[in-house]
C-alpha cells in the first residue's frame, strides 16, 4: 500500500543528543525541565519520591495548562522498597448521577460521546488523587510545601518551551470553542504564546495557595467546586455538588504479567494497561522474539499484536463495576496464547474497530528518591485544554474525558449515570524476580501509550538499549482509519529505514510517515532504571521539552 507522507508545518530535528542522567539518591523526570526540577527541589525538602511527583505534576498544570491540570484525572504506582512491592491508585472522576444513555445519545449521533459535549465533563479526580497520593505514600511533607514551586511560577511568570509552544498553539480551538475567560487567559492578543515568551498565570496561583490550605474540601466542597458547578451548569451540564462530594480514589491492586526475569506492573481497568500487557503475553507465544530491532518482522509482529489487544480493550475495558470479563481472565497464559495463534507472519489484517479514539492530551513524570522507592505518575485533561471551559478565576481548563464512553448501548463501556469511562493514561513499573525495582516508566499520548509501553520496554529488556536510546529509538502508532473503515493505519516515525517500510507495506499494512512536529504522536516517555543499590539511571523523551534532573 502507498505510503502517506505527514509533513508538519515546522521543522522540528532532534539535532542534541542525550546523555543518560545518573543519580545516587533520586531523579525526576517530566516532559517539562522546570516540572523536573520542582520535584527534585521536593526531595531535597526531605520529601520521597512520591511528594516529587505531585509537585512536579503541579508545576506542568502551569507550564502546560494545555495538557494537563486539576480539571483532569490522574493515576499512578508507587513501589515501596521496603517491601519490595508495588500499589497503585485510581484517581478518576465519574460521570454525573444525573447523565443517562438517553440524555448523551440525544446530543451525540456519533460511536462515542462527543469530545465537544458538555456531557463530557466528569468530575475532575487529579487533586484528589494529588492528595490522597501524598497522604498513604508520602514523606508527611505539608501540601503547603509541596505545591509552593508551582504556585512561585504561576505568579511570578515562566519562559514557554518550543514544543510546547507549538502543541499551544494547536490547543486554541478548543479553548475558543465555548465562551469563557479561557481565551484571555490563555492567549496573548488572542495568539497563542510563542515559544520563549513570558507567560504567568495569577489565578491558578491563588487557587492553588486556597488549595494548598483547604485540601481536597476546598475543591469538592468548596470555593473551586462551587464555581466549576457554576460554569457547567449554565452551559446545561447535569453535574450537581453532590457529584463532586461523592468522589473518591481508590487505591487499587495493579495488574502485572511476567515476562522472562521481570514483571510489568500497570494500573487495572478502567484503564488500558491491560493492552500493554496483553500484548507482551502474546508476543512470547509467536516465534518472532529473535527478530532485530524495527525489523520488518517484529514491526509487524507488534503491529498485529497491539490490534488483537486493543479489540480486547474496546470489548472489555470500562468501569471495573460493569467489566463482565477480569482483567485476569484476559492475561491468562491460555487465553493469549488462544489470542496469538491469531496472528499471521505474512500479512496484515485490519482487525481495529473503527469506533476507537486516539486523540488525548496528557503528561507523564516519574520520580525516585533516596531510600529506593518510585513512583509512576500520570495526568491529564485529555484533548488539548479538555472540553476548552475555564472556570471564571480558577487558571485551569476542565477535562472532557467523558468522551471515551460508548453509545453502544450494549457496551460495557455505554455512557451512564454515576460510572467511570474507558481511560487511556497509563503509568507502568517494572520489577525483578526477587522484587527488586528494575525501572518506572510510561509513554504519554493517548492510545499511543500501551503502544509506548511495549515498544520502549522491549528496547531496554530485549535489545539491550540504555534508557535514553530505548526513548530516543522511532516508533510506531497503530490508529483507526479516519475514513470510517475498520482499516488501522500503521503511523510510523521518520528515522525508521525505507527498506523496512517498503516490507510492511508489502504485507498490506496502509503507512503514514509522520515528521516534524507531528512526531508528538508518539508520545513523550520518561524513564528512570533502578541499577545496583540506589543507583538510578534516568532518560526523557527527546519529543518533549523536558528533562531528567538528578538529585546531587
Amino acid at each position: 500500500m502507498e505510503a502517506k507522507q505527514m509533513h508538519s508545518s515546522k521543522s522540528l530535528e532532534f539535532r542534541s543528543r542525550r546523555s543518560v542522567v545518573h543519580s545516587t539518591k533520586g531523579i525526576v523526570c517530566s516532559s517539562q525541565t522546570q516540572a523536573s526540577a520542582a520535584g527534585v527541589k521536593i526531595l531535597e525538602k526531605g520529601g520521597n519520591c512520591v511528594d516529587a511527583c505531585v509537585a512536579a505534576a503541579a508545576a506542568l498544570t502551569v507550564l502546560e495548562p494545555h495538557m494537563t491540570g486539576i480539571g483532569g484525572d490522574m493515576f499512578a504506582l508507587f513501589y515501596d522498597n521496603s517491601s519490595k512491592s508495588v500499589h497503585g491508585i485510581n484517581g478518576s472522576g465519574r460521570s454525573p448521577a444525573g447523565l443517562t444513555y438517553e440524555l448523551a445519545k440525544s446530543v451525540s449521533d456519533t460511536p462515542r460521546l462527543k469530545a465537544e459535549s458538555i456531557h463530557a465533563v466528569t468530575v475532575p479526580g487529579a487533586f484528589a488523587g494529588w492528595v490522597d497520593s501524598i497522604e498513604k505514600w508520602g514523606s508527611g511533607l505539608p501540601l503547603e510545601d509541596i505545591l509552593a514551586p508551582a504556585i512561585d511560577m504561576a505568579e511570578n511568570g515562566w519562559l514557554v518551551g518550543e514544543i510546547t509552544a507549538d502543541l499551544w498553539k494547536k490547543g486554541m480551538a478548543s479553548i475558543q470553542r465555548w465562551p469563557s475567560n479561557g481565551t484571555s487567559l490563555f492567549t496573548e492578543n488572542g495568539q497563542a504564546p510563542k515559544m520563549g515568551e513570558f507567560f504567568t498565570n495569577k489565578e491558578l496561583a491563588n487557587t492553588f495557595r486556597v488549595l494548598a490550605k483547604g485540601g481536597k474540601q476546598a475543591f469538592y466542597d468548596g470555593p473551586v467546586g462551587d464555581k466549576i458547578l457554576e460554569d457547567l451548569q449554565k452551559r446545561g451540564s447535569s453535574m450537581v455538588k453532590q457529584d463532586l462530594l461523592n468522589h473518591k480514589s481508590v487505591f487499587v491492586d495493579p495488574i502485572s504479567l511476567q515476562y522472562n526475569d521481570l514483571k510489568v506492573w500497570e494500573i487495572p481497568p478502567n484503564g488500558q494497561g491491560l493492552v500493554a500487557l496483553q500484548v507482551l503475553g502474546m508476543f512470547k507465544h509467536t516465534d518472532c522474539e529473535t527478530a532485530e530491532h524495527n525489523s520488518v518482522e517484529y514491526l509487524h509482529a507488534v503491529i498485529e499484536l497491539l490490534k488483537l489487544a486493543f479489540n480486547d480493550a474496546s470489548r472489555h475495558i470500562a468501569d471495573p463495576d460493569h467489566m463482565t470479563v477480569s482483567a485476569e481472565d484476559l492475561l491468562s497464559d491460555a487465553y493469549l496464547k488462544s489470542r496469538a495463534s491469531v496472528f499471521s507472519k505474512d500479512h496484515a489484517t485490519h482487525e481495529l474497530l473503527k469506533d476507537s479514539m486516539y486523540d488525548s492530551d496528557t503528561v507523564y513524570l516519574t520520580a525516585t528518591d533516596k531510600d529506593g522507592n518510585a513512583c509512576s505518575f500520570i495526568n491529564s485533561v485529555y484533548q488539548l485544554f479538555g472540553s476548552g471551559i475555564v472556570p471564571e478565576g480558577l487558571g485551569f481548563a476542565l477535562h472532557n474525558r467523558g468522551a471515551n464512553f460508548s453509545l453502544s448501548e450494549r457496551s460495557a463501556n455505554a455512557v451512564g449515570p454515576s460510572k467511570r469511562p474507558y481511560h487511556t493514561i497509563i503509568p507502568a513499573m517494572v520489577t525483578k524476580t526477587n522484587g527488586d525495582l528494575y525501572c518506572t516508566y510510561g509513554v504519554m499520548g493517548a492510545f499511543m501509550q500501551p503502544q509506548g509501553h511495549v515498544q520502549v520496554f522491549l528496547n531496554m529488556h530485549k535489545f539491550g538499549m540504555s534508557v535514553q536510546e530505548a526513548l530516543d529509538a522511532p516508533r510506531v502508532c497503530v490508529s483507526p482509519s479516519v475514513d470510517g473503515s475498520t482499516e488501522a493505519i500503521i503511523q510510523i516515525e521518520e528515522g525508521i529505514p525505507t527498506d523496512v517500510i517498503e516490507g510492511l507495506k508489502a504485507k498490506g499494512h496502509k503507512i503514514e510517515i509522520v515528521c516534524g512536529t507531528e512526531r508528538a504522536l508518539f508520545g513523550r516517555g520518561q524513564i528512570i532504571k533502578a541499577e545496583e543499590g540506589t543507583r538510578y539511571s534516568g532518560g526523557s523523551d527527546p519529543r518533549g521539552d523536558g528533562s531528567a534532573i538528578p538529585q546531587v
